[in-house]
């Protein structure tokens, strides 16, 4: 299996549309603010923002899906533990003949092994994935319950969920935008052992840290199902919106509206981690291979 990473977010595109959503909305509040605001034009706006959302949550169950289907273990976990006499001999091979040898890397892989790793480590903490797409789950569930009963708590849950989503985006920001650029790179596979790895403790430290981060893969797996069932809140709320928009407010459709843009961007940074860890391990994989075949 070969995965093949370019250097732009697999949900670029869903993210700008939201984005593009955003932005009209906010353009037609303005023109709408002379006259009246008109809460049928926030409904329709908030069945626009909310089915985009759909679509995203959608292509990501399914990529993911197609990421993590046959995964029990990680391809790097699967091949240390069945070839230990090969890895161990390219372990031991010294630096000084690994240096000008060619080896196969991601494409667009701008940087050393270790630094890309390292950051896709952190996008995993900042991201904090699992737990948010929980938490966000339970607030559309009792945002559902709430426009259900008419309890008067809906604009209360919609301001903490987007306070939620919010700083989970601000704080990861700057670790997502490291990952792009460490993919970012000319399209090149092939590289110069030295060029990617510093040293060889380097060598055998970028082995462990992946080995490390293999529950990740297995995180994806439940992820996915979380997301499936937030895709599923989302449209039982479109469906008691319905006809009656009137039940937000301006401001709520605004928050609900922002939540969704972020929620589309950890979606879109958690994928991309995933992905780039995948690409890493297998070209890994190769490097054994390729070392063991033309060095030893």
């Amino acid at each position: 299996m070969k995965y093949r990473v370019s250097h732009s977010s697999l949900y670029a595109m869903a993210a700008e549309e939201i984005d593009a959503i955003y932005r009209d909305m906010k353009v037609s509040m303005e023109m709408a603010s002379q006259e009246g605001l008109n809460s049928n034009f926030f409904g329709r706006f908030l069945v626009s923002v909310a089915d985009s959302l759909a679509g995203v949550a959608t292509t990501f169950v399914s990529n993911i899906a197609k990421c993590t289907k046959s995964i029990k273990r990680s391809e790097l976990h699967e091949f240390v533990d069945s070839n230990r006499l090969r890895v161990k001999t390219v372990d031991n091979i010294p630096y000084s003949r690994l240096v000008g040898f060619q080896v196969d890397i991601p494409a667009n892989l701008n940087g050393t092994y270790k630094n890309a790793i390292s950051n896709i480590a952190q996008v995993y903490v900042k991201l904090n994935a699992a737990n948010t797409a929980k938490l966000l789950l339970n607030t559309l569930t009792n945002i559902h319950v709430s426009l259900l009963s008419g309890d008067g708590k809906t604009s209360g849950l919609i301001s903490s969920a987007y306070s939620v989503i919010s700083s989970v985006v601000n704080a990861s920001k700057q670790v997502v935008l490291d990952c792009q650029r460490n993919f970012s790179g000319k399209f090149q596979q092939k590289a110069k052992f030295d060029d990617v790895f510093l040293s060889k403790e380097e060598w055998v430290e970028c082995q462990s840290m992946m080995l490390e981060l293999e529950p990740r893969l297995q995180e994806a797996k439940a992820l996915r199902e979380t997301v499936e069932r937030m895709e599923t809140m989302l449209k039982n709320i479109l469906t008691e919106i319905g006809d009656t928009p009137e039940k937000l407010s301006q401001k709520d459709v605004t928050n609900f509206g922002e939540t969704v843009k972020q929620v589309a961007l950890v979606m879109d940074g958690y994928n991309l981690a995933v992905t780039r860890q995948l690409a890493l391990e297998h070209n890994y994989v190769l490097m054994i291979n390729a070392i063991y075949a033309g060095v030893r």
